[in-house]
Formats: C-alpha cells, sequence, structure tokens
C-alpha cells in the first residue's frame, strides 16, 4: 500500500537550530516528510520550479534573498509556504503570500499541525491548492486610474505626461491625490523638475515592496510634492541597468499602491511590450514589465507623435504595439505634439494616420497641441505648464476616463 507523505523544501539562515531539527525528524521517521534542503535561494527556485510535486516550502524568515516574489513562485507552482519567524526582523509574511507561521523553536507536532493545515501530500497536491496573493483592496473604497503616456524619442511624452498630471489635479476633489511616476527607463522626468538628487524614486519603492506592504503614508514619502502643478512626483531608475533590481511581483505590488494611495496615477512609460512569448527571452519581459504592466492596469494611454515624418511614423509604431498587446481602441487618445496651427495641415496629418490604419474604434480624433515658445524656462523655473497644452489632452484623456469615475469633468 502506498503511503502519503510530505515533501518539503527547506532553507534557513546559517545555523539555524530547527534546521537540523527537522532534518532529524524526518531521517528517523518522527515525521511522514522528505526534507529537501537547499544552500540558497537559487536552490529553492530551481526546485520549486522543476515540475516535480511538493508539498511546502519550510523557510527561514531570516533567509538571504526571501521576498515577495519568491513566495509567488511558490504559489504559481501550488506550494504552500510555511515562515520560520525571525524575531530580529519585522515582517508581515502572511501579507506577503505565506500561509503559516513557525516560532523559532518548535516540535515535531506543531511541524505535522501546519502542514495538515495548509499542505496536500505529494499524492493528493492539488493544481491551485493555495492562498490568493492578490493585494487585499478591501481597506479601500475606491482605487485610482491609471493613465499611461508613451511615445517615441523626441516626441514630447513627458512634457504631455506632466500637462496632464497638471490638469487632472486641478479638478475639484483631486487635489494632492494626483501622482506623476517616471516609468521611462532613465527618463527626463528629473530633469524637467530640476531634481539633482534622484532619490527616492522608483528602485526605492519597489524595494520597499519586496518584503513588506508598505502603507499610504510610507509610500507618499517616497514622492516629491510638485506644489505650483498640484502633482506629486515619483522619480525614475537612475541608471539604465537599475531594471535588474525591479522584481516583476514587487513592481506589481508597488503598482498597486500608487492605485492604492492616488485617485489618478499619470505614468511616462516606454512603449516596449515585448516578453518571453514574443522573444524567448525571460530577461526581455522582465527588463519590459514595468512597461507592459503599466499598459495592462492603464485605463486610458495617451500615445505621442510630432508633425515630423519621424513623428507621425512613430506615434502609428506606439499604436500599432499596443494593438498587438491587446490594449482596445477605445482606450487610446492619440496626441499629435508641436502640430501646425493651419487647419488644412492638421487635416494632413489626421488622414495620414487614418491611412496607415491606426485608431479604428477610437473614441476621439487626434489631439493637437501647439509648438510653444520658451517652454524651456517654464521648466527650469518650475512654473505652471500653459493651458493651449494642459487643457487639450486633459479633455480627451476625461472623456476616456468618465466611464471609470463619474465625478470627473471638464
Amino acid at each position: 500500500m502506498t503511503t502519503e507523505r510530505f515533501v518539503v523544501i527547506g532553507l534557513s539562515k546559517v545555523r539555524a537550530r530547527w534546521f537540523a531539527d527537522v532534518a532529524q525528524w524526518c531521517a528517523t521517521s518522527q515525521v511522514p516528510v522528505e526534507f529537501q534542503k537547499c544552500v540558497g535561494i537559487a536552490e529553492a527556485r530551481a526546485r520549486l520550479t522543476a515540475g516535480r510535486p511538493v508539498s511546502a516550502f519550510l523557510v527561514d524568515g531570516g533567509a538571504p534573498g526571501l521576498d515577495r516574489d519568491v513566495i509567488d513562485t511558490a504559489a504559481e507552482h501550488g506550494v504552500a509556504v510555511i515562515v520560520v519567524e525571525d524575531a530580529r526582523l519585522d515582517r508581515d509574511w502572511i501579507a506577503l503570500g505565506a500561509v503559516a507561521l513557525l516560532p523559532e523553536t518548535f516540535d515535531a507536532a506543531t511541524l505535522m499541525a501546519a502542514l495538515n493545515s495548509h499542505a496536500e501530500p505529494v499524492r493528493s497536491v492539488r493544481d491551485g491548492a493555495w492562498v490568493s496573493t492578490e493585494i487585499d483592496e478591501s481597506t479601500s473604497d475606491w482605487r485610482g486610474l491609471m493613465v499611461a503616456v508613451t511615445g517615441g524619442s523626441g516626441t514630447g511624452s513627458s512634457t504631455i505626461a506632466m500637462s496632464l498630471a497638471q490638469g487632472l489635479a486641478a479638478i475639484p476633489g483631486h487635489e494632492g491625490s494626483v501622482a506623476l511616476a517616471d516609468f521611462a527607463g532613465c527618463g527626463d522626468l528629473a530633469m524637467y523638475h530640476d531634481v539633482r538628487d534622484v532619490m527616492p524614486g522608483l528602485l526605492e519603492l519597489v524595494e520597499a515592496h519586496r518584503t513588506t506592504n508598505p502603507g499610504r503614508s510610507a509610500v507618499r514619502k517616497l514622492l516629491f510634492d510638485i506644489d505650483r502643478r498640484g502633482y506629486s512626483l515619483l522619480l525614475g531608475l537612475r541608471r539604465s541597468r537599475d531594471w535588474t533590481a525591479l522584481r516583476p511581483r514587487a513592481v506589481d505590488a508597488a503598482l498597486a499602491s500608487l492605485l492604492d494611495g492616488f485617485r489618478v496615477v499619470v505614468a511616462d512609460v516606454r512603449p516596449e511590450l515585448d516578453g518571453e512569448e514574443e522573444t524567448g527571452s525571460v530577461d526581455t519581459e522582465e527588463r519590459n514589465h514595468v512597461s507592459r504592466a503599466t499598459m495592462a492596469t492603464a485605463d486610458a494611454i495617451v500615445v505621442c507623435g510630432d508633425a515630423s515624418l519621424k513623428g507621425v511614423h512613430s506615434l502609428v509604431r506606439a499604436e500599432r504595439t499596443l494593438l498587438a498587446a491587446g490594449v482596445t481602441s477605445d482606450r487610446i487618445v492619440r496626441v499629435v505634439n508641436r502640430s501646425p496651427r493651419s487647419p488644412r495641415q492638421r487635416a494632413e496629418i489626421g488622414r495620414a494616420l487614418a491611412d496607415l490604419g491606426v485608431g479604428e474604434g477610437s473614441l476621439l480624433g487626434v489631439v493637437h497641441l501647439p509648438e510653444r515658445r520658451l517652454l524651456d524656462v517654464t521648466h527650469s523655473v518650475g512654473q505652471p505648464l500653459p493651458s493651449s497644452l494642459v487643457q487639450p489632452v486633459t479633455r480627451a484623456v476625461i472623456e476616456v476616463l468618465r466611464s471609470f469615475d463619474d465625478a470627473l469633468v471638464a
């Protein structure tokens, strides 16, 4: 007769007494457990994803590298995470996805009680036998709206993102509740706001979500108040290589926290959406995860180009990328920056976009923004951006967002 047993992956910090105790209980058959000891988080990840049925991941709270992403990896493979608490650390492992906590000192009966309550023996492991790790938003009676602003280099997408954030912040009821986030890699928002020390920023926000669920006040402390324009600013990465520190689940949690703390989040983001399915590269997907997650979350997406041949081509290419990624056209607002003032020339641009086959089903036509002189001076002194830039794009985005928030008014 086949006897069921628990298959448990174990990882601890150096010289943890419980780790030796569990190994001894298993070796002497005091518990029906197959204990697979790991020497590091990389080995634990490999065992979790190897495809062999695993009942539980028993891990020390002080183990280097233990974070939200590791716990979520276990969740994806139906493995219950049981954390042995480390008194030196103050972390809510249950909120991060663990199913149970054990004290630093425990006996075999306590271990078996946790396994029987939260894990399945290898002969009866069920797909999806797991507690959801999605962020609980029940503490908030609303969820913020996400607006992504994207476009090719040189099209003015960062300026348009600032203009939109300023316009949305001026809506009654949104005072102090609009965030402008620089998700464009090494973007330009720090330069435009004359921020010399580019921290804290996106890297610190994501890092804060690796092992904790920071509250609204803690998240807001990572943003800068731009009082003259009415919004809060989240700075971007300091170096392009810093994307390697942005773990995907922590990024997702950071986005959720922003939407929990602000009525509207305007994200300046690149139109780079290739993932593993398109390229066969996990690295490419992780590098583009901020863009992919933002576009998937966005309630409206502003696609920017300008009146030049390259600018129109850039707009078309970005919109086609979005449509290919599954974005519906009714969420897209097309903006032509530095547009000519002549109605005839603007009509020609609109016809060119139509001939190229973009924008079908869009709620709106093309939003034209005129060329503005001395805009660099406005940026350098931090003055509010001119209404000729702010109002047209704000009105267009509001038309899209009204279906989500009927309190928005033009």
